[in-house]
Formats: C-alpha cells, sequence, structure tokens
C-alpha cells in the first residue's frame, strides 16, 4: 500500500510540474497498481499537449487491511453493554477477537463479550485479528468504562428538643436508570440478584451494580444535644460501579416557642391566685399518665408511639382552651422505678429528657402544668421499708430520696415556663389517723411534707410560686381523730384549725370535690361515720369491695328500701348537693367558700385539685358488659347531668372566685397496654373507663371540655 501511495504521490508531483511549463520526470519502475485505481495519462490526438494520464487498479488485499482501525475507548458507566469497533473494515473481511490478558484487568478477564462488550466498570484488552484474500492483520485495542459518579446526600431533618434521633434519609444524584441502590439505613444487607450479562443490551438496561455495605449516618449531635444545627454525613456503602461521594445534610435541633411568661401561678394578698399579675379564675384538667404512660415498663425505655399519644392529646386539650394540667411526676409502681429509674444513669437520663420533652410540648401549647411529684407512698417498697419508718425517718432511704428527687426536678424544670406549681401528691390527707395497714399519723405527714416545701421555698425565691399539697380533702372528724382518737364530727373551727396543721409550708391547700350522683357511693362515709359504720357493719362487712358493691346492688334493685331508712341517702348527698360530713355544710359553694376562707387563715390559696361526677360505672357496663355487673357497678349520669353539673360549677366558680379547678381526668387512649403490636408490660387503665375520667372518645367527655372552654372563653375576654 505504501508503494502505492508513494507512485500516487509521484504522479501528483509530475502534473504540478507539467502545468507550470515543467517536464514530467520519467519513472525509473513502472508503478504496480490495481486496475481500479488506474488513470489514463496518455494526452489524446489533437488535443492540448498535456499528457493525459490514466490509472486503473484494485487495492491488494493487504492494501485494505491497512486501513483498518481499531481504537481504543475511555467510557463512564451507563448500564447499558458498551464494546470496541472496528473501523474501515473491507467488505468480505473475516474477524476474530480475543481477549488481551496482558491488557486486561484481572478482574475483567472472563467478563467481556466478544461480540457485545461489556457493561461494567473496568479496563478490557481485545485483539482483533482480521483476514481478507489471504492476507492477515493483528490490532489490539483496550475499552476503559469508569465508574459513574453517584451522590448519596443526607436529607435534612428537623426535631424538637431532647427527641430521639429521626430515621434519616437521603436522596442520590447520578443513578443509572434501572439500578437499585441498596442496602438502606436500618434493614439487612439487600441480596444482590444474579443476572445473566448475554440478555444485557443498550436497548433494555438493567440493575447490573451491586452495593457493598450498609448505609448509616453519623451526626455531630448526641443525645440530648442542646439546641443547634448539626452535620449529618452518610456512609458506609461502596459499588463496583459508581464512586459514590457523601454529602452533608443538617439536624435542626429546635426550642420550643411559647408566649408563657416565668414563674407559673403565684399568690397576691388576697389569697388568690395569680399569672403574669392577673388574678385567674381557671379551669384544667387532669391528665394523670400523660408522661408516666409513654414508657414500656418491661424495658424501662419511653415509647415514642405513646409520646406522640400524649402529645396529640395535649394538643387536643389545648384546642379546649385548657390552661393547666396536673399529672403524676412519679411512677406508681416500686418495680417502675426500677426499670426507668434505677435500672442505670442513662435510664434516669432517658426519663427526665421524656418528661422534658413533655414539658417542652406543653410550652409550645402555653398550658402550665402541676407535677405531683409523689403521686402515692411505693418508692418506700423499692427500699423495702415500713411506712412510718420510710415516711417518718429523715434516716431513711426513702427521706432521702424524696429530697434527691424533688431536687432533680428543681435543677431541670424550676425555670421552665411551663411549670405552674410543684404539688407535693395525691390525696395524702385520706389515710392519715386511720387503722389500717396503710394507715399513718398527721405528724408524719406533717413533717416529711414540711421538709419538702422547704426544700421548694429555698428554691423559689425567684418565681414565688404557690406550692401545693395535692391532698383529697378532709374527713369529717379529721381533728377530733387526730387529737383525741374519736369519730366526733369536727365543728367548722377544728376542721380550720386542723387544716393548718396539716399544711405548714404548703401555700396552696387542695380539695377534691366529686358531685354525688342519684346512687350515691357512701364508701368514704363508712370510714368517716362512726353511726352509719355500725349500721352497715354487719349486713354489708367493712371492706371497701364488699360494702361498696353490695350497697350499690341492693340500692339499684331495692330503692324504695332506702327511702325510709331515716333519710340516709337523702342526708348523705344527692345529687345537686355536696356532704362534707362537716356541720353545717351542704352544698358545693358553702364547701369552696369555707376552703377558701380557712387557707386564707394561715395565708395559704385554695385550689380543686380534682373535679367531677363521681362514681358512676354506665360507661364501664357499656364498654365491659357483665365484668362491670360484676363489681357493682349499676349508676349511669345522663348527658343532662353532666351539662347541668358542669353549668353549675362554672356559675359557683366564678361565684366564690376561686382560682383553679381541674377537673378530674383525660386519656387519650385508655387501652395503652398494647402500641403498634409492643407489649409495653402495663394495665388497661380502667379509671378512663368511667364517665367521671373522661376522654373525647366518649361525646360525655366533650361535654365536660365545652363547659371548661366556655368559662375559660370568658375569663380570657374579660382579661385581655
Amino acid at each position: 500500500m505504501k508503494k502505492f501511495l508513494s507512485l500516487l504521490g509521484g504522479l501528483c508531483l509530475a502534473l504540478s510540474l507539467f502545468a507550470c511549463g515543467g517536464k514530467p520526470p520519467t519513472p525509473s519502475v513502472a508503478p504496480s497498481v490495481e486496475p481500479s485505481l488506474q488513470e489514463s495519462i496518455a494526452p489524446s490526438v489533437g488535443q492540448s499537449s498535456e499528457p493525459s494520464v490514466e490509472v486503473s487498479a484494485t487495492p491488494s488485499a493487504e492494501n485494505l487491511l491497512s486501513l483498518v482501525t481499531f481504537p481504543s475507548r475511555t467510557v463512564r458507566y451507563n448500564g447499558a453493554r458498551q464494546a470496541l469497533a472496528l473501523k474501515n473494515l473491507p467488505e468480505g473481511a473475516e474477524v476474530t477477537f480475543s481477549v488481551n490478558e496482558q491488557t486486561t484487568a484481572a478482574d475483567n478477564l472472563d467478563v467481556y463479550d466478544l461480540a457485545l462488550g461489556a457493561a461494567k466498570p473496568g479496563v478490557y484488552g481485545v485483539t482483533a485479528t482480521v483476514t481478507l484474500g489471504g492476507a492477515e492483520v493483528t490490532l489490539s485495542a483496550v475499552l476503559t468504562i469508569n465508574k459513574a459518579r453517584l451522590s448519596v446526600t443526607a436529607e435534612d431533618k428537623r426535631i424538637d428538643l431532647y427527641a430521639p434521633f429521626p430515621q434519616f434519609t437521603y436522596t442520590l444524584s447520578g443513578l443509572v436508570e434501572g439500578d437499585v441502590f441498596a442496602p438502606v439505613s436500618g434493614e439487612e444487607d439487600a441480596p444482590q440478584e444474579e443476572t445473566d450479562s448475554s440478555l444485557l443490551s443498550e436497548e433494555s438496561p438493567s440493575s447490573l451494580a451491586t452495593f457493598t455495605g450498609k448505609l448509616a449516618f453519623t451526626c455531630s449531635a448526641e443525645k440530648y444535644s442542646p439546641v443547634g444545627v448539626y452535620d449529618v454525613l452518610p456512609y458506609g456503602v461502596e459499588s463496583d460501579c459508581y464512586d459514590i461521594s457523601f454529602k452533608k445534610g443538617r439536624l435542626f435541633i429546635e426550642d420550643y416557642d411559647t408566649d408563657l411568661t416565668l414563674g407559673g401561678l403565684k399568690q397576691n394578698g388576697e389569697s388568690k391566685m395569680t399569672y403574669n399579675g392577673k388574678e385567674i379564675n381557671w379551669q384544667g384538667v387532669n391528665y394523670f399518665g400523660v408522661w408516666q404512660n409513654v414508657f414500656n415498663f418491661k424495658t424501662g425505655e419511653p415509647n415514642e408511639d405513646l409520646v406522640q399519644a400524649s402529645f396529640l392529646g395535649l394538643e387536643e386539650l389545648a384546642s379546649y382552651n385548657v390552661k393547666v394540667i396536673r399529672f403524676a411526676a412519679s411512677f406508681f409502681y416500686e418495680d417502675w422505678w426500677q426499670k426507668c429509674f434505677f435500672q442505670s444513669e442513662e435510664h434516669k437520663l432517658s426519663t427526665i429528657y421524656t418528661m422534658h420533652r413533655i414539658f417542652n410540648k406543653a410550652a409550645e401549647l402555653n398550658m402550665l402544668l402541676v407535677p405531683s411529684v409523689f403521686w402515692n407512698n411505693r418508692i418506700m417498697n423499692y427500699y423495702k421499708e415500713d411506712f412510718n419508718y420510710a415516711w417518718g425517718n429523715p434516716e431513711s432511704q426513702t427521706w432521702q430520696f424524696v429530697m434527691e428527687y424533688q431536687t432533680l426536678l428543681l435543677d431541670h424544670f424550676n425555670s421552665h415556663p411551663a411549670l405552674g406549681f410543684w404539688e407535693f401528691g395525691n390525696e395524702w390527707s385520706l389515710k392519715v389517723d386511720v387503722n389500717g395497714p396503710e394507715g399513718y399519723q398527721s405528724n408524719l405527714l406533717h413533717d416529711v411534707r414540711l421538709a419538702w416545701a422547704n426544700l421548694i421555698a429555698s428554691r423559689n425565691q425567684t418565681y414565688r410560686r404557690v406550692i401545693g399539697s395535692g391532698d383529697g380533702g378532709l374527713r369529717g372528724s379529721q381533728y377530733n381523730k387526730f387529737t383525741n382518737g374519736s369519730w366526733t364530727e369536727d365543728t367548722l373551727e377544728q376542721n380550720a384549725k386542723y387544716l393548718a396543721y396539716i399544711n405548714e409550708g404548703i401555700t396552696a391547700t387542695s380539695n377534691h370535690v366529686y358531685e354525688r350522683p342519684p346512687l350515691i357511693d357512701l364508701t368514704a362515709l363508712l370510714w368517716g361515720n362512726a353511726t352509719l359504720q355500725q349500721q352497715m357493719k354487719t349486713e354489708y362487712g367493712l371492706t371497701e369491695e364488699t360494702f361498696t358493691a353490695a350497697l350499690r346492688k341492693d340500692y339499684a334493685e331495692n330503692p324504695e328500701k332506702y327511702a325510709g331508712a331515716g333519710g340516709l341517702f337523702e342526708k348523705y348527698g344527692t345529687s345537686g348537693d355536696y356532704s362534707l360530713w362537716l356541720g353545717g355544710i351542704t352544698t358545693l359553694k358553702e364547701m369552696v367558700e369555707h376552703y377558701i376562707a380557712a387557707s386564707r387563715a394561715f395565708g395559704a390559696t385554695f385550689y380543686v385539685g380534682e373535679l367531677g361526677l363521681s362514681y358512676t360505672y354506665g360507661e364501664t357496663v357499656l364498654h365491659h358488659g357483665e365484668l362491670a355487673n360484676g363489681y357493682g357497678y349499676y349508676a349511669d349520669l345522663s348527658y343532662d347531668d353532666i351539662r347541668s353539673f358542669s353549668r353549675t360549677w362554672n356559675e359557683l366558680q366564678t361565684q366564690t372566685g376561686l382560682s383553679l379547678a381541674l377537673y378530674w381526668n383525660y386519656e387519650y387512649d385508655a387501652v395503652i397496654s398494647n402500641v403498634n403490636g409492643v407489649e409495653n408490660g402495663r394495665w388497661d387503665d380502667k379509671g378512663s373507663s368511667t364517665e367521671y375520667s373522661f376522654s373525647t372518645n366518649w361525646e360525655k367527655g366533650r361535654i365536660y371540655l365545652a363547659a371548661l372552654k366556655e368559662h375559660n372563653d370568658a375569663w380570657d375576654v374579660q382579661n385581655a
């Protein structure tokens, strides 16, 4: 071929010289030219003196093969087959391909398909042997497929302060269509399916890429990190087809936004509660388990689904303009303390920061919280101490824990805007000076509560919040039982005197008010009236269960039997009246006015910590059928009963100027033993299945809340 090209070049030079007046050189050797390439070079007769050259030649096989090229290629992975190609291949030529081991990466030796090429990244050396008419040429080329570029970017997330980290997610950029990015965070490595490479073609891309490892995220925030913006970086995955770059996202840890004023509920010179300098006349709700019920008591860990359920409950209450919520700020049973608090330091922190989340949510909703710190006395069982030693001796482990736990709560929540005030516990006064396994003396309660109140006061100079008792009211013979052991009915003066003693250090005394429906619960009367005790002892016995069940059943079945029983039921509380079992008091209004005056006499204010229509089990029967009947639950309330009571109470609270009354109770979800298939080691809260423990899942619960909203809305208008 080179000879052919040389001859052709000489011919062009001769023609050029001839045109310029020169003579063409005479070649020493006649060229061997294929006929198909010859051109006429002899001049025609009678024409120009310029020679006419005609050369006609057919290229040889060698010449044709010399034009064939086999260029190397460098491409990027795109999921389709990519091949090397010969160029200028003559017609009729035969080609044989083979893998060139010297120029092929070791991992790619058996991958390149000689007919279709390769799809996955790598270096593929190929040798092509071309034959034509007995001539042969061998050419080599290299196909280099570089990895595609894939970026994995963490998506921005936002969480509330002290919330657990979210499930981090990501976005992809550069993934070839048909490829599947796997595995993903939190899942086991996804199995990679084997694919027959011969079935892959440029027209039908398929998932060739494999991913190894597990996608994970590292975050510059730590558990319980403060408010701020933190980097989130994905990592942990490699691929045979992609160069993966990991790009940061952000985690925003956000604080609550609130209009609440620091300091909660205070007291003015009129012994009225105030908020932000204004006398309040508010209603709120008990939400007993808003914090306690979010824990899995088998593991001691909070259950996020239950946390969110509590948040929904708070949001729903906020929609009814509930301004204050009272809740249990301690665990009910000693084994719950063990699991959630004493199991480890991490469990203790988790418990406290979960309470932070409840406080923060309340602040976001502009609601105040009243933590009832020692709802009951069962922490003593954790230390295996008997009652009188545990709660009556400052050297006991129980007493020491009381002060340590309250100090811990003060450290975390005393400056929180959602803190309304601290309350000691729930209805501790009901069992003082009563014989029985859980009875204790008044001076014991006085001493431990005074020490607790003094601890609160030592941290209260800045905020000057009231300090609540949480008591459920006093029995009608409380003073006489304490002073001389008799069940003689107290006078109002004696009642006030005892109230002052038992509440030393307390600046907000509490009573729990439950109006009696037509079927009266006489259980409490049994313990407060010696004559009634004796009258009922023979027929019904003295235990609460046998007495209550038998009396209710008998009254429901034989109401005429009690019509002439000395006015027994009429005396002790028909609907619309309240019996304090205290001389001279027959109505709710009189009771409220007495406690306001008696508390004010020693410099305290008064609030109703629980409020409702009590011991009505119609809804329990409805939801639990004969099981409820077995306990003697026969009474029911109508919608009109509830409307009448709530409206009457609104009028009463306005007339008396009572600062605060909290309805009992609210549960967002009564059935909390199992959430999303997770057993939480807890009970099905039967208290939420009674009409006075209302939920908005029931029409009657919404009646209560509607009346509450009407009352609080009126206060807002007057104090705008």
